[in-house]
């Protein structure tokens, strides 16, 4: 099945009318150009998926229509009606937070001060993804850490990370970047709620995830802000309680520019393109 990537009259109507009619088990969107909104509604196509890839790096370039208002509530609606059968979800979504007044991505900005554009979509949970405790086959996660633990300004999440997964899961990677973090580094550092919500998780996986073997923190900062010496020792303790636990925990530094590599091109060429994936 194929979709236009600049498709933007994905209406209601059509999306009652292809509701479950396709037999298609494996969906992936590579840095596609489509509205978010649009992604999501093609997700209730499928009778039922196997595996969702969505890869996409959002910046605003201070411009008032490409500042996207987090939808991570809507997402996570519709995958529900897969949680019975979706084994693997990578949702790798870059967000760098602006500073201009009245954006989505501004992490300074209230609600009331927001543009009209933003204020229409902004629900107060819109940038939480919500429980996965029901995907009951779901064994590899790739996701945004404040997708499940949302964060101080905008939000905690209403459930503690372990009790937000599923007994299935084995493999947990949480992409994230050092570099969002300018003033006063280490303090914020410190202050993230998904690290120390990573620890409780490794503490108590013994009861509430007994697959789980493997998980990755991922830092996407571009190459001219890589982390700092000692940022990594924020971890340290997840590192000890990894260890306590007999889980693999790896710290990872992507070799690439602020884009995500494309999975898609990566898997099909034999050699990178020296002006994307390096």
């Amino acid at each position: 099945m194929r979709f236009n990537p600049f498709l933007t009259d994905l209406n209601d109507k059509m999306v009652r009318e292809l509701s479950r009619t396709s037999n298609l088990t494996d969906l992936a969107f590579d840095e596609s150009l489509a509205d978010p909104e649009n992604i999501i509604s093609i997700l209730s196509i499928p009778k039922s998926l196997r595996s969702l890839r969505w890869t996409q790096y959002f910046s605003c370039y201070n411009q008032i229509y490409s500042c996207t208002t987090p939808f991570y509530d809507i997402l996570g609606k519709s995958l529900i009606h897969h949680k019975e059968t979706l084994e693997e979800l990578d949702l790798d979504l870059r967000h760098v937070p602006c500073s201009v007044k009245g954006h989505a991505r501004n992490p300074h900005a209230k609600v009331e001060d927001m543009i009209e554009q933003v204020k229409e979509k902004w629900k107060n949970d819109c940038h939480l993804l919500g429980s996965l405790k029901e995907f009951s086959r779901l064994k590899r996660l790739k996701i945004g850490p404040e997708a499940l633990c949302g964060n101080k300004p905008r939000g905690i999440a209403h459930a503690r990370l372990p009790d937000s997964l599923p007994p299935s899961l084995e493999e947990l990677t949480l992409p994230f970047c050092f570099s969002v973090l300018q003033d006063k580094r280490n303090i914020q550092l410190a202050d993230q709620i998904w690290i120390h919500e990573l620890v409780h998780l490794v503490q108590n996986s013994a009861s509430n995830l007994r697959n789980l073997r493997k998980i990755t923190v991922l830092d996407w900062s571009p190459c001219l802000d890589w982390p700092q010496i000692g940022d990594w020792e924020i971890f340290k303790n997840v590192e000890i309680a990894s260890a306590e636990a007999g889980i693999e925990f790896l710290m990872l530094k992507e070799t690439s520019r602020w884009q995500t590599p494309v999975p898609y091109f990566l898997e099909i060429l034999p050699t990178r393109n020296p002006g994307r994936d390096y």
